[in-house]
């Protein structure tokens, strides 16, 4: 069973932590990260998909920012770069997601075109190494706003 921490309801649904010290929103990744740590589910799940050089990766969701966060801790392949699309009720609910860097940056959708533009998108497109993911909580569709992505 999850460890909710009611005292931070939001319509997303309360916060849940696990054992491994990570906290999640319940509403979006569920019971997820309960049995594993959230790097052990990433790498599981992505195994090879995030880790091509020279790429530019979409990822819409962060996953309650733990995608984020794993990327972040990771040496990111030569030359690629991750700009997440996010919803704005959740970008306001997460810590530590950082100002956008040139090879790792958070946005809406309002905003994506505009951020991936400055993170040089253009000269990936023109080279065919744009790749479009899906976080897990938008995989998984718990969250109803989640279903246009």
């Amino acid at each position: 069973m999850a460890d909710i921490d009611f005292a931070e309801p939001t319509d997303l649904g309360a916060f849940a932590g696990n054992a491994f010290g990570e906290r999640y929103l319940f509403g979006v990744n569920r019971n997820l990260f309960q049995n594993a740590d959230a790097s052990s589910v990433f790498r599981a799940y992505f195994c090879d998909q995030l880790c091509a050089e020279d790429t530019f990766y979409v990822i819409v969701g962060t996953d309650s920012g733990l995608l984020y966060q794993f990327l972040k801790a990771q040496d990111l392949p030569k030359g690629s770069r991750y700009l997440f699309i996010e919803l704005p009720q959740i970008l306001e609910l997460m810590d530590g997601l950082d100002e956008p860097q040139e090879r790792l940056a958070v946005s809406t959708a309002e905003g994506w075109l505009e951020q991936a533009r400055c993170m040089g998108v253009v000269n990936y497109a023109a080279q065919e190494r744009l790749v479009l993911l899906r976080s897990l909580g938008v995989v998984h569709g718990h969250y109803i706003p989640y279903a246009p992505f």
